[in-house]
């Protein structure tokens, strides 16, 4: 599992640097949030408070938090799960009951994170402004204000 951590924040570092490789004062900053885990953090609040790009971005601020999500989700999340389900199918009952639903238990927790990223990132592309209009075949379909809302509607 620390080898998918690792790859996972090796994976990050590189986005980064293709993001921000213009700006090296800015480049450091980001790379030392990258290493200390801060980033998606960061990510989460230049999105919510839609701040400017500084222009030297490759990447704006949903899309990277979107990689920086995917980077997490395909080299820990999935791994981490398919491990403790390989060790769920090989537990034997008689290992202990708590032991069993222990097991249970964090196996429905990697699940649901896993499933919580996913739908986190597919909301967060779709109700972006500037996504709904470059990418209209598969973005738009959440309401941004309005009744309809609360009742997504497909097109």
């Amino acid at each position: 599992m620390i080898i998918c951590i690792f790859s996972g924040v090796f994976m990050q570092c590189i986005l980064v640097y293709f993001n921000h490789r213009y700006d090296s004062h800015r480049l450091k900053k980001e790379i030392i949030a990258t290493l200390t885990f801060t980033k998606p953090a960061l990510n989460i609040f230049r999105v919510l408070t839609k701040q400017r790009l500084n222009g030297h971005e490759m990447l704006d601020h949903t899309t990277e938090l979107v990689y920086f999500k995917a980077c997490k989700l395909v080299l820990e999340s999935i791994p981490c799960t398919v491990l403790q389900f390989a060790a769920f199918m090989e537990l034997e009952i008689s290992a202990g009951e708590l032991t069993y639903w222990g097991v249970v238990f964090s196996l429905l927790v990697s699940a649901l994170a896993t499933s919580h990223t996913v739908m986190y990132m597919s909301y967060i592309k779709d109700i972006t402004i500037t996504n709904k209009t470059v990418e209209e075949d598969i973005n738009g379909f959440v309401p941004l204000s309005g009744r309809n809302k609360t009742f997504v509607k497909a097109r």
